[in-house]
Order: C-alpha cells, then structure tokens, then sequence
C-alpha cells in the first residue's frame, strides 16, 4: 500500500540520517489516513523523525512533543511512546513540576492497566490495508 510504502521509506531515511526527508514520508502516511492506530504509528514515527532535527531548531523538539501527545490520544496505550516522549520533554526543559506529575501519572495509570490484564491484547505489527 502507499502508507506502508511511505512508512517504511521514511524510517530508512530516519537510519540514514536524513530526518528532514523522514518528516515528509511520515507526513504523507498522516494524509493518506487510516484507523486510529495507523495513525498512532505515523504520529509516533514523524515525532521520531523530528527529534532528529532538534539540533537546529527548538520547534522541531516542539513538534515533536506535540506528534508524540497525537499518537497517545489516538492510541492511549501506546506505551512505547513514553520513554521517547520523556526523553523529548527532557531535552525542552519547559515542563512545570505539575506537568511531570501529570506525564508521570498517564504513564501509572497505563502500567495498572497492563498489570490488570484488561489492556487489549495484540501484537507488535500493524497491518496495513491495500490502497
């Protein structure tokens, strides 16, 4: 499909350190569409991408914090979301104490879901629709 293409371009791109071009493929599989998780998936890789270019501007660290807050409103579990979106927040060094509780929070609140076992179970791949 168009959005697995771009999906997977963009994160070779992202490797080859080229996260400028990554943005753009990540972009396209956000205007292409799909179910909440796909999105999730491309919000999560564009804010991957644009903390590849924090060094030039405060924006794209920026830009980053608000792609990864996307995903997690689009998928609350996605947990894997968290670690980077710490390290992001971190780097900003514009977060309030009550803002660390708040992140801090989300995150016990999804741990006590995983440990509950009502999290819903699925797997590590996306599938992605024929276009």
């Amino acid at each position: 499909s168009k959005f697995h293409a771009h999906h997977v371009r963009g994160l070779l791109h992202r490797s080859m350190g080229n996260p400028t071009l990554a943005v753009v493929d990540h972009d396209a599989c956000l205007q292409l569409g799909g179910n909440n998780e796909v999105q999730a998936l491309a919000y999560f890789n564009k804010g991957s991408a644009l903390m590849g270019l924090r060094k030039e501007s405060d924006t794209s660290l920026v830009e980053a914090i608000d792609s990864f807050e996307t995903a997690l409103v689009l998928k609350p579990d996605y947990a894997e979301v968290y670690p980077i979106l710490v390290e992001c927040r971190k780097a900003h060094k514009k977060y309030s104490v009550e803002e660390w509780k708040a992140l801090v929070g989300r995150m016990e609140s999804l741990m006590r879901t995983l440990e509950s076992g009502s999290a819903r179970k699925h797997g590590s791949h996306i599938y992605f629709a024929d276009d």
